[in-house]
């Protein structure tokens, strides 16, 4: 998915490429989850950058209804819902390497009900996030276009 993203935008798309990508992305998100510090919220907020403007050309070059390549096949269909969530994301980001958040050993800090608290408000979270660039914008845009056919 995500390399027939990266073409339709016209950006070279090798298989390799994409997967190092991909390790890039999930090496910068491990480091922003145990190491939170300016650094690893800076390279977060890098990402979301590039995504904004990933996601921008991509709609220029292509329209709507085309997938993004960010979820594999849960799909996320482009739409300037996801330009604003990545922006949004980016702006977090931020946000975060202006006032560093604690790493995760502050949670086992905590009483164990207050530790499994967060742990699964965090997860929830994690999954909210999912839900809002795969199933939202498809939701949103269906909204208000009349009776199925």
């Amino acid at each position: 998915m995500a390399q027939a993203s990266l073409s339709t935008a016209g950006l070279p798309a090798p298989l390799t490429g994409v997967r190092a990508l991909a390790l890039g992305e999930v090496a910068i998100g491990t480091a922003a989850f145990l190491e939170p510090s300016t650094l690893t919220a800076l390279a977060a907020a890098l990402a979301y950058g590039a995504f904004c403007l990933f996601t921008v050309r991509l709609l220029r070059m292509a329209g709507d209804g085309i997938d993004c390549g960010c979820f594999g096949g849960a799909g996320s269909e482009v739409s300037a819902i996801h330009v604003a969530l990545n922006a949004v994301a980016c702006a977090v980001c931020v946000a975060a390497a202006v006032w560093s958040p604690p790493g995760p050993g502050w949670v086992f800090g905590r009483a164990p009900l207050t530790a499994v608290a967060i742990c699964i408000g965090v997860a929830a979270a994690a999954y909210a996030s999912f839900l809002a660039f795969t199933v939202f914008p498809r939701a949103w845009q269906s909204y208000g276009k009349g009776p199925a056919s």
